[in-house]
């Protein structure tokens, strides 16, 4: 060798050492180690003789030692080689890149890491080599935070990924493969100059962190800009984008990459053939697999299970098994890989005999039962459905794994065995496992399923715990969990801090609307379509049912339409859920129109067309549509039956009832109570009170109370004393507890005249309290511990005694006692006899006997007052009671929210903007609305003006209640251009005809239309009594009864913010005569309205007091029956009426409050079903409204929609209801008026004559 032969001579001293070779002979030395090093034996020998020589700590030297050691793979030697030499050389750069490069390349990561942070803290710089290799040992290590920190120091030395491709490359790969797609990005942006290694890089990460769709972009973007060899894509860059088209099914761009792969010449990396075969074998193309298979040169198990899978996919279990054979035959073993493969393919297409056969042939050719193989064979019976084989796998097999334990719990959980779900969870937690993703799911939907908030907010925390409360699929669950337990402040909050998707907008959607909250339902849609989240089938059926349950009709119409622009219409639930929402909202011809358009129909779509024909009361359609399913052959079950009984009970139907009832027999369905009780109705309604007793006693299943209470209903429409008096001790019995049979056995009573039974009934309890007819049966007021201690003396100015809220500070006192001595010396507005004249009728209300229409302005102005605007609303007011006298048959007292109606609560005493804080505005009586400190200060003077302003609009009305222009025949004649061309238009001119026709039979009898009550009408007008002074300036002694009235108006009520039970307000209104009426939300408790109606009527004097609900509908249907059943355990009399308008308040996105005609409608609606239910009386309604075509309400017939809200939004309070829309809700009303009154009367057995129907008017 030539280091050898120079270095002979020195060593035999033949020759000495002269100036010239006083260096080493660096030149011979580097082309020994730059020549070919045959084997580790000579690499040895020349480190020794580098050694011998005393060159070994050059970094020249030592780097290119360390290389060569690198190659040999003897880390160790390489390593010793660098201890030797750094020492003297602490800052060479080369020297370091050498090491650390031969431990990366060997594999070990970790040591090249340390050796770049010895190399830091030694100060050497790292250099546009070095940093590559570091970031790529991080990668490698999936050491996020080290990379990290090696991408700041690159940064320190100015290393920067816009300065070099190596850097940019390294950082982005890092970046990539530890999860940080979109910090890979943001380092590939900085990049000037890119490489296909950054490109590739990119592309991979985003495959591996499953985001393929934009893995493919960011490929489309490379081919288009890749314009030399640099950027050019290679194979690996095309087996990515191929890995993305497996990953999204995505064939189309699949068969475009394998088209390139031709035209590039990649067809013969078996690495692409492998990846094209996997990704057509996901996309189930048989033939395309088979192609690229037989191209395959080698042909590893990978390839094999492919052929195999894609086999399986396609149902070809025998051709699959045939390959599995071949395989074998091949030399290929089979792993657990491909058998787990085979096992899901099984459960996936349901083949439930290959899936046993295959799990035989596992057993007999003793395939390794390895972990993937046990778990594919749980989840393969879980997907049968057949747990007790899972379940005995799970058993037996003794390597179970975390994914073992997942599996069982979700097939456990998609069988819903809920319970033994939450018990392998919770063993397998105690095992020391950990739960993924679906298992954390299912036990979530168990929790919910259960209603078990206490074990699901354990679930909750436990996905903390584990880090995956943010996954979009948890908190998706966590969602409706806690929606379905009724924790709708945590859902929300779940939903407020996750990403969403169209299921997190469904599952929050789905909460409110199960718990009845619709007005929250609907606002929640409206936001997701304004976030641009397009609705799935789920959502649409939830909105359906929500429109169902609120009657928004023309929201329902818009989803519609929206299913016939999209490929959802053949969505046989959602149709289905079109079918309900069009019957429910009254619409049955379009209902049976989509109906009869439906492809494909089930059992649940033919059910609910016979109920929706069965509740509108057309029992013969019903029929049909069942004899239809059966001609069909459509097999009817439980709930086909007992929608047909409930169609046949409504409508009468004895002898089809009974038909079908026995019916049943032949689908061999058992009756269940339901069925039961719908013809137990059916036969007592129809008088046949002796089969039904006898139907009940012969039951095979206990009667339950809905049986007993729909044979006591019975009883007492037909007036049978003595079955009523057997059946109510069987229905105490089953329910002692249910006050609606005392009533009902109160009512059969009465009706009977044994008033000695009413007042004295030996069975039942003290709390017990009848309906009878106060005017017969006066009812005494009972002490008990909930009613309030008895107030003291009352005077007129007792009420400056106590806490007094919502009063303006007048700032000149001396004022305002000179304003309160004027009205003083004012003559009234109303009189006493008036107000008593109206306390008669509102008792009337109270039972049943009349119905209350009170409406006007949210505020009066000082602005607006003329009296055209009051002329308006007194028309409505007049068609409107006009509509609800005609369809409910009984009187309609009018009241106005006029005359007096100015002053308004405030939620905050000071208002403040831009900076400047002033008084709220209160009202036009206390101050003004211009934000301006003058305006604002209250002013006495102003008081005056109210009342001029009132006993002018009083004096109006009176005028046209008695100057002929509310006669009936002027009524029924007036215009209604805002109605034209609408619906209600032409109902209103049906029923002026229909009121003509019925005047004609009057004058015919001898009632001319200029008789009085044809000419005149009552009208009372009222405010809510807010301001205190004004009220006892007014408040005058009557001369005939010596009780003093508050003379400002007919009718006051007093609201949520003054009816506190030792406040001025109440004290100041027990102490008046007048009417009065309690405002009462969701937030009133049972026994707080008890109290405060025992201190405003200790007498329990009969339309003394009216209770004005306004809560929301889903809050009416669930506070409104705890209140009435409160106040009729004390037997108190009130007059129940709903205010649907206060509690349906939001706000649109122009800003403007407004207030959904749906949602007020659905508030009625409500009122008068929980009516229904209690046994008590709707007694009337109480609107903020005006005659003006106003756009201050969304909806209605005549649509007004958000963007409709400025062109006419006069209001300076509330959103009122317009001419229009008040006109809407009157028939509605109207016809849950008739329907109750026909509920309410027995029906005539067809051999009782009929006798000519009451013209109520």
């Amino acid at each position: 060798m030539l280091l050898e032969k120079l270095c002979v001579p020195l060593r035999s001293g033949l020759l000495r050492p002269c100036r010239a070779f006083s260096q080493p002979p660096h030149l011979a030395l580097h082309l020994l180690l730059s020549a070919h090093t045959p084997d580790l034996r000579s690499l040895r020998r020349h480190h020794g003789l580098l050694v011998a020589a005393g060159h070994s700590a050059n970094p020249f030297f030592a780097a290119k030692l360390i290389s060569l050691y690198a190659v040999f793979r003897r880390p160790d030697a390489a390593l010793r080689v660098f201890a030797a030499a750094v020492p003297s050389n602490p800052r060479d750069t080369f020297l370091w890149n050498s090491a650390i490069k031969s431990h990366f390349s060997g594999g070990d990561f970790r040591l090249a890491l340390s050796l770049y942070g010895q190399m830091l803290s030694s100060g050497a710089p790292p250099n546009e080599f070095t940093v590559p290799m570091a970031v790529s040992a991080a990668a490698e290590l999936l050491d996020l935070d080290t990379g990290s920190c090696i991408h700041g120091s690159a940064t320190k030395f100015g290393l920067l990924p816009g300065n070099s491709v190596g850097v940019g490359s390294s950082l982005v790969y890092m970046y990539s493969k530890c999860g940080e797609v979109a910090e890979g990005f943001r380092v590939f942006d900085e990049m000037t100059m890119r490489d296909v290694v950054a490109w590739t890089a990119l592309i991979v990460g985003c495959v591996r962190n499953g985001q393929s769709e934009l893995a493919l972009a960011t490929l489309k973007e490379m081919h288009q800009v890749a314009d030399h060899g640099d950027e050019r894509l290679n194979s690996r860059t095309v087996e990515a984008g191929v890995q993305a088209c497996r990953s999204l099914v995505a064939l189309r761009e699949g068969k475009c990459l394998h088209g390139f792969i031709l035209k590039a010449g990649m067809e013969d990396f078996d690495s692409l053939k492998s990846s094209l075969l996997s990704m057509y074998s996901k996309c189930e193309c048989l033939n395309e697999a088979v192609l690229v298979f037989q191209a395959l040169a080698d042909r590893d198990v990978i390839s094999w299970t492919a052929m195999v899978m894609v086999h399986m996919r396609k149902g070809h279990i025998i051709e699959g098994l045939e390959l599995l054979r071949k395989m074998q035959d091949s030399g290929v073993e089979t792993d657990g890989v491909l058998c787990s493969c085979i096992l899901i393919s099984f459960g996936d297409i349901g083949s439930v005999c290959g899936g046993k056969g295959f799990h035989g042939i596992i057993l007999r050719r003793n395939y390794e039962l390895s972990p993937s193989v046990v778990n594919a064979l749980i989840s393969m019976y879980c997907k049968f459905e057949m747990l007790h084989l899972a379940r005995k796998v799970f058993n037996i097999m003794g390597q179970l794994d975390a994914e073992s334990w997942n599996s069982m719990i979700f097939g456990c959980g998609k069988m819903g065995l809920d319970i033994e779900c939450l018990d392998l969870f919770r063993e397998m937690l105690f095992r020391g496992f950990d739960s993924d993703l679906n298992s954390l799911v299912t036990v979530t939907s168990s929790c919910s399923r259960l209603m078990a908030l206490f074990l699901g907010r354990s679930v909750h925390c436990h996905t903390i715990k584990v880090a995956l409360d943010r996954d979009i699929s948890i908190c998706n669950t966590l969602v409706g969990m806690y929606g379905q337990c009724g924790r709708l402040h945590l859902a929300r909050r779940i939903f407020q801090q996750t990403s969403k998707d169209v299921i997190t907008w469904n599952a929050l959607i789905a909460a409110y609307a199960r718990l009845g909250y619709s007005n929250a339902a609907l606002s929640l849609f409206y936001q997701m379509l304004l976030g641009d989240v397009r609705p799935n089938s789920t959502t649409l059926i939830t909105m359906l049912s929500v429109c169902s349950h609120v009657a928004a009709i023309n929201l329902g119409k818009w989803i519609h339409d929206y299913v016939k622009q999209t490929t959802l219409e053949d969505d046989v639930s959602l149709s289905t859920a079109l079918v309900d929402m069009y019957a429910k909202c009254g619409q049955l011809g379009v209902s049976r129109e989509v109906f009869n358009s439906m492809p494909e129909r089930d059992i649940v779509s033919w059910n609910v067309m016979i109920s929706g024909y069965g509740i509108h009361g057309y029992a013969r359609e019903a029929i049909d549509v069942f004899g239809e399913m059966e001609k069909m052959g459509v097999r009817p079950n439980d709930a086909t039956f007992l929608a047909i009984l409930s169609a046949c009970s409504h409508s009468g139907m004895v002898t089809e009832g009974k038909e079908l009832f026995d019916k049943m027999k032949i689908y061999s369905i058992s009756p269940t109570l339901k069925h039961y009780a719908c013809m137990v109705d059916l036969l007592g309604r129809s008088g046949h009170l002796s089969e039904a007793e006898a139907m009940v006693l012969k039951m095979p299943v206990k009667p339950d109370g809905g049986i007993w209470g729909a044979l006591l209903g019975a009883c007492k429409i037909h007036d049978d004393v003595a079955m009523g008096e057997r059946v109510a001790r069987k229905a105490l019995e089953s329910e002692p507890e249910n006050d609606g049979y005392y009533i009902l056995m109160s009512n059969i009573y009465s009706r009977a005249g044994r008033w000695k039974e009413v007042e004295t009934p030996s069975h039942r309890p003290i709390s017990a309290v009848h309906a009878a007819e106060p005017a017969k049966n006066p009812v005494k007021a009972k002490e008990s511990p909930l009613v309030a201690t008895r107030p003291g003396k009352w005077a007129v100015d007792s009420w400056t005694s106590k806490t007094a809220l919502q009063l303006p500070e007048y700032p000149d006192k001396e004022e305002l006692e000179s304003v309160l001595r004027t009205i003083e010396s004012f003559p009234p507005i109303v009189f006493a006899g008036e107000a008593r004249h109206l306390e008669e009728r509102l008792a009337d209300a109270a039972v049943g006997k009349a119905f209350l229409l009170q409406g006007g302005d949210c505020a009066e102005s000082f602005k607006e007052f003329n009296a055209n605007n009051i002329r308006d609303t007194f028309r409505v007011l007049l068609q409107m009671g006009a509509v609800l006298m005609f369809g409910g048959q009984m009187p309609v007292v009018r009241v106005g929210r006029m005359a007096g109606q100015f002053a308004k609560p405030r939620s905050e005493p000071f208002e403040e903007k831009n900076g400047v804080k002033l008084p709220s505005y209160r009202g036009d009586n206390i101050n003004g609305d211009a934000f301006e400190e003058k305006s604002r200060m209250p002013d006495p003077q102003r008081m005056i003006r109210a009342y001029c302003q009132s006993a002018a609009t009083l004096n109006l009305l009176r005028a046209f209640a008695t100057g002929g222009y509310a006669a009936m025949q002027r009524v029924t004649q007036w215009n209604l251009d805002f109605t034209e061309h609408s619906e209600q238009g032409d109902r209103y001119k049906e029923l002026a005809h229909r009121v003509d026709e019925a005047l004609g039979f009057m004058v015919a009898a001898g009632l001319t239309v200029d008789h009085p009550i044809m000419t005149t009408t009552d009208f009372w007008t009222s405010h809510e009594c807010l301001l205190l002074p004004y009220e006892q300036a007014l408040t005058r002694e009557d001369s005939t009864s010596g009780l003093c009235y508050d003379c400002s108006a007919h009718f006051l009520w007093v609201g949520e913010r003054t009816r506190q039970l030792d406040g001025a307000h109440v004290e100041f209104l027990r102490g008046v005569a007048n009417p009065l009426g309690i405002k009462v939300s969701d937030k009133m408790d049972p026994a707080e309205l008890v109290k405060l109606i025992e201190i405003l009527n200790p007498q329990n004097k009969p339309g003394r007091i009216t209770v004005i609900a306004r809560m929301g509908a889903a809050n009416m249907r669930v506070k409104l029956p705890h209140l009435i059943r409160a106040v009729r355990r004390a037997g108190q009399i009130v007059t129940w009426v709903s205010d649907p308008m206060h509690g349906n308040t939001i706000k649109a996105p122009c800003g403007l409050k407004t207030r959904p005609f749906d949602s007020i409608l659905a508030e009625v609606r409500a009122f008068f079903d929980v009516h229904e239910q209690e046994g008590s009386h709707p007694g009337g309604v109480h609107l903020e409204m005006t005659g003006q075509n106003v756009t201050e309400c969304i909806g209605g017939s005549r649509t007004v929609t958000f963007d409709d809200l400025g062109s006419r939004y006069h209001t300076h309070c509330d959103p009122r209801l317009n001419a229009s829309q008040s006109l809407e809700l009157a028939f509605i009303v109207a016809e849950r008026l008739r329907k109750g009154r026909i509920a309410s009367r027995p029906l005539k057995l067809q051999n009782q004559p009929s006798t000519l129907p009451s013209l109520g008017l």
